[in-house]
């Protein structure tokens, strides 16, 4: 619980966390990887800009979590909250 290192694990895979903070609805279950070509990639590459936006946010002390959110994100955010800033 002290060491300054978390391992952050999506369920299924990372594309899940970045459209959970993203805003869009979601579950561990299903494949969020975006389909071979450009509109997929260029979709996913403005998903992951807002993401990470939120991310950052949610991972501030005292922010909430997000909502609507899935069960490995839920753990993930506490865990980084813990990692103090490298700077």
């Amino acid at each position: 619980e002290s060491e300054p290192i978390a391992i952050l694990i999506p369920k299924r895979n990372i594309e899940t966390w970045i459209c959970c903070l993203a805003g869009q609805p979601v579950n561990e279950a299903e494949d969020y990887k975006p389909r071979s070509g450009s509109a997929g990639d260029a979709r996913m590459a403005e998903l992951l800009r807002r993401a990470a936006e939120v991310f950052y946010e949610k991972t501030r002390p005292n922010s909430p979590g997000p909502s609507p959110s899935i069960a490995s994100l839920d753990r993930a955010i506490p865990e980084a909250r813990r990692v103090p800033n490298a700077n």
